[in-house]
């Protein structure tokens, strides 16, 4: 079965696909025109250090995207959402969905045990889930999720995940949301299962920050940067049957820390009516 997903950033540019760039709230905003569907790049790096009211913006951005993608009539409905927050915890590049899942509020318990509490809060139920990795589980987190989404039956479902970029500009600079599944750990391993509607049965919107690239990426554009536009066929293979590692921003930590806190502020607003910064 082939899975008809958004990859990673990686993907992306290589394709060279088409992209129009414009600019919302004083952030740069591209929409790749995608085969699959239009892909979201919201150019938002440095918020930590930006003022309240920017902040602010930033999240409102991001909630109006997610929005944009949201399908047809599922805004007017009253249907749960899960959030599916991919990734290892113990590894900072891979942090941003464990992360995200211990500051998106999860609504589904008050509604199922205190009713009026959760008619008089309002918004919709929540459930989030954090699968892992399969290293750690011996378990895909397609197959966790599809399990689960099989008991929780949503009527959406987000995945939040860290990605591999093409570009080191793009490392943790910039946040992507798309209309389409993911595939976990695509940057690194491409045979695990995605998690898309097309294996949940339900839409799935994906949410993710380019994290890592690859050491012969990192090459590539240095060689480039230094006036070599064109390599030999040798230079070519080298690149490309090299065994690369992956490597990550100085400020990954707090980059992906401060991603994590402005999109789930944007998935608590959208769907909660929550306003602040966790």
């Amino acid at each position: 079965m082939t899975c008809d997903c958004t990859y990673t950033d990686l993907a992306l540019e290589r394709n060279n696909v088409s992209t129009t760039v414009f600019r919302r709230y004083g952030f740069e905003v591209s929409v790749t025109d995608a085969d699959i569907a239009p892909i979201y790049t919201l150019g938002v790096s440095g918020l930590k250090i930006y003022p309240e009211r920017k902040k602010s913006l930033a999240v409102k951005l991001i909630s109006e995207t997610i929005s944009k993608v949201i399908p047809e009539g599922f805004t007017d409905s009253i249907e749960p959402v899960t959030v599916v927050c991919l990734g290892n915890g113990a590894v900072t590049a891979d942090s941003l969905g464990p992360l995200c899942a211990n500051k998106i509020i999860a609504t589904r318990l008050i509604r199922m045990f205190n009713p009026s509490l959760f008619k008089t809060l309002g918004g919709r139920e929540i459930s989030v889930l954090s699968p892992g990795v399969a290293g750690q589980t011996g378990i895909s987190a397609a197959e966790i999720t599809k399990a689960c989404v099989s008991f929780l039956k949503p009527g959406l479902v987000i995945v939040i995940d860290s990605l591999r970029a093409y570009r080191t500009e793009r490392l943790s600079s910039v946040i992507q949301i798309a209309s389409k599944g993911i595939i976990p750990g695509s940057g690194t391993d491409s045979s695990q299962k995605g998690i898309s509607e097309q294996l949940l049965g339900v839409p799935v919107i994906s949410i993710g920050v380019p994290t890592v690239v690859s050491s012969s990426s990192l090459v590539a554009e240095t060689l480039r940067s230094a006036g070599f536009e064109k390599f030999g066929a040798e230079m070519k293979r080298q690149l490309d049957e090299s065994r690369p590692f992956l490597v990550s921003s100085s400020n990954c930590a707090d980059a992906v820390s401060n991603h994590s806190s402005y999109i789930s502020q944007a998935i608590n607003s959208l769907f909660l009516g929550i306003r602040g910064i966790p």
